[in-house]
């Protein structure tokens, strides 16, 4: 004899997993997707030069800025930078900010909890938690409002969130 509740608890708990599965097969898709050191093309001396920067910067626990127009290889440069570091074999996220909705730009980033919002049937998590342990690529910064860029800031500087619709802080590296 099955009891409803629990058949239903069970799906519902099954369903999370195969989202889960889902997450992580994409994580690992976009970290085969190019693989090797050999990633950056180019013999010239300037390079050289950031390819010996790469290299040393690789060895730092420490967050990095990428600077260049649009088109120039930063989230090749910041995937060659995961490579080459301790990181490599972790997560490696990329965020386009530019593409993400004004309006799910924190859910998307920090996560929420199931009932935040309106249609927030469960707790999803954010790309921060997505990338704990391994690097978090956001680019195109420039276009996001000013109180989600501090809140960048603030997350980046004390390492922690906070997932939409909770006040519990979260440590992520």
């Amino acid at each position: 004899d099955f009891d409803s509740g629990e058949v239903l608890t069970l799906m519902e708990k099954l369903k999370e997993k195969i989202e889960e599965k889902r997450e992580r097969d994409y994580l690992r898709g976009e970290l085969e997707q190019f693989s090797g050191p050999d990633l950056i093309i180019g013999r010239s001396t300037v390079m050289h030069q950031i390819e010996e920067m790469i290299r040393k910067i690789a060895t730092l626990p420490t967050t990095v800025l990428l600077l260049g127009e649009t088109g120039t290889g930063k989230k090749l440069m910041a995937r060659h930078l995961h490579q080459v570091s301790q990181l490599n074999g972790r997560p490696f996220v990329t965020l386009d900010l530019s593409t993400v909705p004004e309006n799910l730009m924190e859910s998307t980033l920090f996560g929420h909890e199931k009932g935040a919002f309106t249609g927030a049937h469960k707790q999803s998590y954010g790309k921060f938690e997505l990338a704990e342990g391994g690097t978090l690529f956001l680019d195109e910064i420039g276009c996001v409002k000013y109180d989600i860029q501090s809140k960048l800031l603030r997350a980046i500087q004390d390492k922690e969130i906070e997932r939409v619709g909770s006040t519990k802080t979260i440590k992520v590296d």
